[in-house]
């Protein structure tokens, strides 16, 4: 990037030692309406990868004290830093914004396709994974399953429906309902079958004409794409992706609201008796 195109960005600091730090909040520190020059109102953005091109000129001055600063050379600028202790050069490419945003979850639609399966569709705001469960309704009887209330984010003990444990179940039980939102605001389906054990130590499969609570679960690929990026010496690992909260769960389960599974057992008789021979002689009862 040519030094003009640096310093008409405008972001800079004085240096005074031992260290100096400029904040780049936009591309350009200007506002384009006072300016007549091709300026560009960019917000910096979360979550995206800069390339950051410094300058530096020191306070020297002429014989009559006048300022006659000396810049360092447009290689030296293009020239990447190598060492963040001891740089090479002004050039630091790669530098990612961080996502401090968690996915956010929509609603779709939602469908009984069988006796035992429901099918919901939901979408995420970004690249990131879904995972889904059902759950009894607290009418249910028994309290061998998790019902509705129980799911909770307080406890993280086994048997005690957590609810990032309950949601994204378990591949052992066929109770691990997922599905990977490569772009944003695409539809991902995702079929519910089964119903994890309190215990997690199994799971059976959805009962025909019966509700269910259904949560869902997401969360996003930044920790994936930041660490298979070309990234900057100075880049730190993420601890981990970024996670919906237990509110917005609770929230999205009540926007789907009950899910109740189809009746596809074909009726049977519990009494067929006719009368042989009939009480009249034109009909059969």
């Amino acid at each position: 990037m040519p030094i003009s195109r640096i310093l008409t960005a405008q972001w800079s600091a004085s240096f005074d030692g031992p260290d100096s730090t400029i904040t780049i909040t936009n591309l350009e520190n200007v506002n384009p309406v006072l300016t007549v020059r091709d300026d560009e109102l960019a917000p910096i953005a979360e979550k995206t990868q800069y390339d950051v091109y410094c300058v530096a000129a020191d306070n020297a001055t002429d014989s009559n004290g006048f300022p006659r600063p000396q810049y360092v050379t447009q290689d030296y600028v293009g020239t990447d830093v190598g060492s963040a202790l001891s740089p090479a050069g002004g050039t630091t490419k790669g530098v990612w914004v961080t996502d401090s945003s968690p996915p956010a979850m929509t609603f779709v639609s939602s469908e009984a396709l069988s006796q035992d399966t429901i099918q919901l569709t939901l979408q995420l705001d970004e690249p990131g994974t879904i995972w889904c469960a059902a759950a009894d309704l607290d009418s249910a009887s028994g309290s061998t399953y998790c019902k509705q209330s129980q799911i909770q984010n307080s406890n993280t003990a086994s048997g005690t429906c957590y609810w990032e444990t309950f949601v994204k179940g378990s591949i052992a039980h066929n109770t691990a309902f997922r599905g990977d939102a490569h772009e944003a605001y695409r539809d991902i389906k995702i079929e519910v079958n089964r119903i994890w054990q309190k215990d997690e130590a199994g799971s059976v499969p959805l009962q025909h004409e019966t509700g269910y609570a259904l949560f869902c679960f997401a969360e996003d690929d930044w920790k994936i794409e930041a660490d298979a990026a070309m990234n900057s010496i100075n880049y730190v690992q993420p601890a981990g992706p970024l996670k919906v909260l237990f509110p917005t769960v609770q929230t999205f389960q009540t926007t789907v609201g009950v899910q109740t599974t189809l009746d596809e057992a074909p009726p049977s008789f519990t009494k067929l008796q006719i009368q042989d021979p009939s009480a009249a002689n034109n009909a059969i009862a």
